[in-house]
């Protein structure tokens, strides 16, 4: 089950989101800076209502019915994970829980070179969707999903899986650890949404 993926406008601010289940339970979603999100906590046969609430405007109910789907819609399918990162800020959004990137501050994703390109902390984004980081003379190694990427410090190319994939920018080392361009990431099969009037990154990832 891919849960619910809500999107709404680039400036509506910080947002909290409210969901209401068949039982009156709510839930509430702090602090969301991007323009979408994705609620993976759902059931196959519940009736979940949304609102969304910025800068004193509350939005219309949103009903979303799940009671309507056959199971076998479900089977073989994937929950979305979602974290939001934005740059120059030392924490980032997990499912809609604020963390910290890293126990050092000065850990941060940024904008690097001439072309502009994000470049992230790639171990508090790989670990937190469940992957993990090695490293082998001067390549880094993450594996996750059954899939290898292959990154050399430095060099304009990645292997995904053993095959060569060429970059435009290489990952760094900064302050003690590894930065990688954020499109490294969609190798992995993560979708990622930039948000340049906000200077925030939304990356989606399968769960399950």
């Amino acid at each position: 089950m891919n849960g619910v993926r809500l999107t709404w406008e680039n400036d509506m601010g910080d947002c909290t989101l409210t969901r209401t289940d068949d039982t009156g339970t709510k839930i509430f979603y702090h602090g969301l800076n991007a323009a979408s999100f994705t609620d993976v906590n759902v059931k196959e046969n519940a009736v979940y209502t949304y609102q969304l609430q910025a800068n004193g405007y509350l939005s219309n109910g949103i009903v979303v019915d799940f009671s309507e789907f056959q199971q076998a819609e479900f089977v073989g399918n994937h929950n979305n994970g979602c974290i939001e990162l934005t740059v120059n800020s030392p924490y980032m959004l997990v499912q809609g829980v604020q963390k910290q990137i890293d126990a050092d501050v000065q850990i941060i994703p940024y904008i690097s070179g001439d072309k502009g390109r994000i470049l992230l902390p790639v171990r508090a984004v790989i670990e937190e969707m469940g992957g993990e980081i090695s490293w082998s003379g001067d390549w880094i190694i993450v594996s996750i999903w059954g899939r290898t990427l292959k990154i050399p410090i430095g060099q304009l190319n990645v292997f995904i899986d053993g095959e060569l994939r060429e970059v435009d920018v290489a990952a760094e080392i900064r302050d003690n650890r590894t930065f990688v361009p954020i499109r490294y990431i969609e190798y992995l099969g993560c979708t990622v949404d930039w948000y340049q009037k906000r200077g925030q990154v939304l990356i989606c990832y399968p769960q399950g």
